[in-house]
Order: C-alpha cells, then structure tokens, then sequence
C-alpha cells in the first residue's frame, strides 16, 4: 500500500513521533511531567490507532495458497518488492518469459509485502528480492535469486528440474 515506505519505516514513525513532540512541548511550552504524560500517551494512542487503521491485516487465505501450490505443472513463482530496482528491472524479463513457456510452467507474482502470502514466504525462506522459486506440488525444487536480466536464463535454470 505504502511504495515509498519500507517495511519498518511506518513502526519506526509510530513510535518516533509521540517521543520527540512531547520532547518538544516539553521543552518549550510546559514543564509539568504530567502534562507531558498525557501528551505522550495521547499521541501514542493516536499513532497506534493511525497505524492500525493504515496497515491492512493479515488475512491469510490458506485456500488460494493451496490452490496456487498444487497446480499439476511446475510453477514458477516471482516474488518481488515495488521498491526494488532488480525487481523492476525483471520485471519485463518475467513477463516474456510467461509468455513465451505458459504451456510448460504457471506462473505467479507475489509481492513481499503482500500479508496475505507471508507464511509463503516464510515457508520458502525468502530474505531478497527479486527472487524466482520454482515449485512443484508444493515442494521447492529449485530457487534462483537476483536479477532476471532475458527469458531464457530462468528457462534454462528451471528447465530440467
């Protein structure tokens, strides 16, 4: 939802801003520490209440990830993060290659930000991006990790698998 956060940035701002704007209305307004209480659990409150309400849940839907895992044919799954430059740059690399072997592999992009795949990721031990998974009914096969520059290496990776 939030492109032009990474993941820790929104935890970070939570947490930050109720801190240094009681610092700063301590310091130049009151310096009562009750006062100063109040302000901060106010604004905590308010930053949590924002962050809940900004963030989407997780809400995992276990019967899409089966359904997506147990496809007859090898699948091919991109997982990649809107931030990314490799990811941006294979981006068009992963489309060609969709097109050119969808007979041979599914295929499926899955972005890491994505709540609804965390376990996935999890599951497949994913720690960088862009990376390509190849899976068959459900289980790792192979996995390749770092930038899709043609079509054809990831063919020819996954090929004889």
């Amino acid at each position: 939802m939030f492109h032009w956060i990474n993941h820790n940035s929104l935890y970070i701002i939570t947490f930050l801003f109720p801190i240094i704007v009681s610092i700063i209305f301590y310091n130049y307004l009151s310096k009562n520490k009750l006062i100063l209480l109040s302000v901060f659990v106010l604004l905590l409150v308010i930053s949590i209440s924002t962050k809940i309400l900004i963030e989407p849940g997780n809400k995992t839907n276990s019967l899409e990830i089966n359904s997506i895992l147990s496809v007859d044919k090898p699948m091919v799954i991109e997982f990649y993060s809107p931030n990314c430059m490799g990811c941006v740059i294979s981006e068009k690399p992963f489309l060609n290659f969709q097109q050119s072997y969808s007979e041979i592999f599914a295929t499926f992009q899955i972005d890491i930000y994505d709540k609804n795949y965390s376990d996935l990721i999890r599951k497949y031990e994913i720690t960088s991006t862009p990376t390509f998974v190849l899976i068959h009914k459900g289980k790792l096969v192979d996995k390749y990790v770092g930038l899709l520059t043609n079509k054809e290496k990831l063919y020819i990776r996954f090929k004889n698998k």
